[in-house]
């Protein structure tokens, strides 16, 4: 889809996202869900830069917004 759609279609109006992640454990699957209430992407000429916001969804922490280094929000 690209990151130029993405802008375009985040700044018409409200949008949430929802990851759905799967790992690997030997031969089982280990799966964990999150879901951010604010999601837009940035222009190009400002980098495309992620921007969300999580208040409480999911099955695991804030993973875009991790303490310590590994915060992809604003990135």
């Amino acid at each position: 889809m690209g990151l130029e759609k993405i802008y375009q279609l985040t700044t018409s109006g409200g949008w949430r996202l929802r990851l759905e992640l799967k790992a690997k454990n030997g031969t089982n699957d280990l799966w964990s869900d999150r879901e951010y209430d604010t999601f837009l992407i940035d222009s190009e000429t400002n980098g495309c830069a992620l921007h969300v916001a999580m208040k409480g969804f999911g099955t695991e922490g804030d993973v875009l917004n991790v303490a310590g280094g590994n915060c992809q929000n604003g990135m």
